[in-house]
C-alpha cells in the first residue's frame, strides 16, 4: 500500500513538473529596425492573440488574425505581418515599412 502511494505521488509530482516546462512565455518583446533607419518595438502576447506596437511616441494594440504563413495583427488601417525575423508594417495606403528583428 505504501509503495503504491509513493508511486502515485511521484507520478503527480513528475506530471506537475512537466506542465511547467511546456508552458509558452506570456509575452515576447522584439525590437525591429526598418528601412530608413526607423526602429519599432512589438510586444507579442501569443496566449491573448494580441500585440502592442510602439512607433515613436505612439502605442497601438493589434489583434491577431489568420495568416496563410507566419503571423498577422491588425487594428483598423494598421497591420503588421511577418515570418521569422522579418516584419512588414502597413498603415493605410502608405508605403509599407520593411523591418528586421534585432
Amino acid at each position: 500500500m505504501l509503495k503504491r502511494l509513493v508511486m502515485v505521488y511521484s507520478l503527480l509530482f513528475w506530471a506537475t513538473g512537466c506542465s511547467w516546462q511546456t508552458s509558452a512565455p506570456e509575452r515576447n518583446d522584439v525590437m525591429f529596425v526598418c528601412n530608413e533607419g526607423e526602429s519599432i518595438t512589438v510586444q507579442f502576447w501569443p496566449q491573448q492573440d494580441r500585440a502592442m506596437l510602439w512607433r515613436g511616441t505612439e502605442t497601438l494594440e493589434l489583434q491577431e488574425v489568420p495568416s496563410a504563413s507566419g503571423y498577422k495583427y491588425v487594428n483598423g488601417p494598421t497591420q503588421i505581418q511577418g515570418k521569422g525575423d522579418l516584419l512588414t508594417l502597413s498603415i493605410g495606403q502608405s508605403v509599407p515599412l520593411e523591418c528586421q528583428a534585432q
